[in-house]
């Protein structure tokens, strides 16, 4: 009925799934969010560090708004994402 490898899933290597991510909650900011701050987030496994994300919250000089950046490096290249 199936082909090769069927029936076999334990074998197989699977993709990772949205529910495998780290994730980041709003908590997570709570206090931190004032103009002109910065700081960092790490995860830990078994207390060796897995990944970071570095935020600066930039205030707009021409309107009352901040703007929250987020910095993370992904295979040696850094990504800047306002949020």
């Amino acid at each position: 009925m199936g082909g090769e490898g069927s029936g076999k899933w334990s074998r197989m290597s699977t993709k990772s799934t949205v529910e495998d991510s780290i994730t980041l909650g709003v908590r997570g900011f709570r206090g931190r969010l004032q103009p002109g701050g910065t700081g960092i987030f790490t995860w830990k496994n078994n207390g060796t560090k897995t990944c970071s994300i570095g935020y600066s919250v930039n205030v707009d000089s021409k309107l009352p708004i901040c703007v929250v950046l987020l910095q993370y490096r992904y295979n040696s290249v850094e990504f800047r994402v306002p949020i």
